[in-house]
């Protein structure tokens, strides 16, 4: 008798396109009006994680200042970027957090078989919600900038790049 099986993994040449990866250049070409640049805390870059443990562990409530400044002035930001979609952009990461899956990512890390970062860290980055940000334009350029508590500001540095770049 002869019986045929479905094979347990599919290959991923049996998976579309889009279920594994995004297309950016569709994103660039057809923009959606809910599709962020940001769309999960995750997206900072990783060193954000491992800095601000350090941060949390040695100066937790020591204020900082971040200010994304634009250091090419033939670049004209403002004449380019509709101030109102760069605030949708903002407001929208203020509004994202950790989900349990990330805080699972992270405690999964580790270097040499001991966690990378501590559970006292991931608590607090549990609650993390992104502070305030200032956005105003001088002539054809933006002034944004953030301040607040270092360990909550440092994860805006590379979250305003991304949003300003994208």
């Amino acid at each position: 008798m002869n019986v045929h099986r479905e094979p347990a993994i599919r290959p991923l040449t049996a998976i579309p396109r889009k279920a594994i990866m995004t297309d950016f250049a569709e994103r660039v070409i057809n923009p959606k009006t809910d599709d962020f640049s940001v769309r999960s805390l995750m997206d900072v870059d990783f060193y954000k994680f491992t800095m601000g443990q350090f941060i949390f562990k040695n100066y937790a409530g020591v204020r900082a200042k971040f200010k994304l400044i634009n250091r090419d002035p033939d670049i004209p930001l403002a004449d380019v970027i509709l101030e109102e979609e760069i605030r949708k952009h903002l407001d929208h990461v203020r509004s994202l957090t950790l989900r349990r899956t990330d805080l699972s990512f992270l405690r999964g890390m580790d270097v040499y078989g001991k966690n990378m970062f501590d559970e006292e860290y991931l608590a607090a980055l549990s609650t993390l919600q992104l502070p305030q940000f200032d956005l105003n334009m001088t002539g054809n350029q933006f002034e944004l900038s953030v301040e607040a508590s270092w360990e909550e500001a440092t994860f805006w540095e590379t979250i305003m790049l991304a949003v300003i770049s994208e």
